[in-house]
């Protein structure tokens, strides 16, 4: 069969650019093992990339892993100082209720013995135990304050009482 340059039927594995001879049988089993070499660096590095990623996953992981038991860690130890803010604010109070009764009793202590305005003597007179108080609305200050003591007066008169007793009831 003839052919003529301008024709568009090739033949297989022959170039229309180049009028070389087809590849020989042993020209084709290099370029298959070169390929084949090819496609095995291809793959290795595959399973490189493919390793190196398992490993990121896994470095991932871990780092997820403990920063959730830090986080854990964290929540606990403020969970526990927590407690221990609201004992320690307790005993403060308690402290503060004891401090106070303590001040309270040397503030009456003090009041009943030496910080008062009356003198020993008044101090002193014991109200007897017969005695009834006169029934006297307290002053509140709307009227006239010496109308006011004279009627306690007059009451105190009525009643029997000693002049100690009527400076301890007014």
């Amino acid at each position: 069969m003839v052919r003529s340059p301008n024709t568009s039927e090739d033949p297989p594995n022959h170039s229309p650019l180049n009028n070389a001879s087809p590849p020989t049988v042993a020209e084709l089993l290099q370029q298959i093992n070169e390929l084949r070499r090819e496609n095995e660096r291809i793959r290795q590095r595959a399973d490189e990339a493919h390793y190196r990623a398992n490993e990121v996953q896994e470095e991932h992981a871990t780092a997820r892993q403990a920063a959730e038991d830090d986080r854990r860690r964290i929540e606990d130890t403020l969970r526990e100082q927590d407690i221990a803010r609201r004992s320690n604010e307790d005993l403060l109070r308690r402290l503060q209720v004891r401090e106070d009764r303590i001040r309270g009793r040397r503030l009456a202590e003090i009041t009943d013995e030496e910080n008062h305005p009356f003198s020993p003597t008044i101090m002193s007179e014991q109200v007897p135990h017969q005695y009834i108080m006169p029934k006297l609305p307290p002053y509140i200050g709307t009227s006239d304050p010496e109308a006011h003591l004279k009627a306690f007066g007059a009451q105190m008169l009525i009643s029997g009482g000693s002049d100690a007793i009527k400076c301890k009831v007014l």
